[in-house]
């Protein structure tokens, strides 16, 4: 009986604090590579504790799924209130020789884990449609006469 007593008391404090979540992820339809990448952004904290300030980590994947994909860069997500949200643009870099194809654009937020959450699972979100990643083409420059 005090085990159990125990055990219920511990799982009612663990399920205080923040909790981040990308709540709402869109993306360009095309991109050139090399090239930017406008990333509108929208980070929760569904938790009931206020969160620190964090960073959001950007993936190019091509199956909506986190591993093996291509690392883009961080950005910046300044602390968020309980059942509020951020939204920003992350303005990301298409490396060069990326190939050529239809990705998805994965953003998982407190992606350094500065922020002690309630739950670190549920952090990441990908875009429902995909990029268009193309060859970067050099301007054409008329011959002189």
């Amino acid at each position: 009986m005090l085990a159990a007593t125990l055990l219920t008391t511990a799982l009612a404090v663990a399920a205080h604090g923040p909790d981040l979540r990308v709540s709402d992820l869109e993306a360009q339809d095309r991109a050139a590579s090399p090239g930017q990448l406008r990333v509108p952004t929208t980070v929760r904290n569904a938790g009931d504790r206020r969160a620190g300030a964090s960073r959001t980590r950007y993936f190019l994947s091509l199956d909506r799924t986190k591993g093996g994909d291509v690392r883009l860069a961080t950005a910046r997500v300044a602390a968020v209130r309980a059942g509020r949200t951020r939204r920003g643009t992350a303005e990301l870099r298409v490396p060069a020789g990326l190939k050529v194809g239809s990705w998805h654009v994965i953003a998982c937020a407190d992606a350094l884990r500065t922020v002690r959450e309630r739950r670190e699972g549920n952090n990441c979100a990908a875009t429902r449609g995909t990029v268009d990643v193309l060859p970067q083409t050099e301007p054409q420059i008329p011959p002189l006469p």
